[in-house]
């Protein structure tokens, strides 16, 4: 070969939303500390939100980025839903493995929730 790196080489990702919520929130874990947003009584309150559903206006969800081949979560964010706003809690990216993951979850949650119908973004 002439020693060029093909395109093949790149990772390609994987956009999921609320397949994982629970996998994204224990790397936000790992990311942040246990003590990650007052860690036990938040994490009760947000369990408790997602489960309700429909029942209340706010709706708790996970957006993940996996890499393709292996399934690996790589990055990830957890937020909530109000009406057509958006509010990202915290978030994780695995920058080492995955250079650049951090913004292609960003580019692509933001265009998924734009799709959705979210018009208002508070992302950080």
């Amino acid at each position: 070969g002439d020693g060029n790196v093909s395109r093949s080489s790149r990772p390609s990702f994987r956009l999921s939303v609320s397949e994982d919520f629970e996998g994204v929130w224990e790397r936000c874990v790992v990311a942040h500390g246990v003590e990650w947003l007052g860690f036990t009584e938040i994490r009760r309150l947000f369990m408790t939100l997602r489960q309700a559903g429909c029942e209340t206006p706010v709706r708790m969800i996970s957006v993940e980025l996996r890499d393709a081949h292996s399934g690996c979560l790589v990055s990830g964010e957890i937020g909530f839903l109000v009406g057509r706003c958006y509010t990202c809690l915290s978030l994780f990216s695995d920058t080492e493995n995955y250079p650049r993951c951090d913004r292609v979850r960003a580019a692509a949650g933001i265009l998924w929730l734009s799709r959705a119908g979210v018009q208002l973004f508070d992302v950080g």
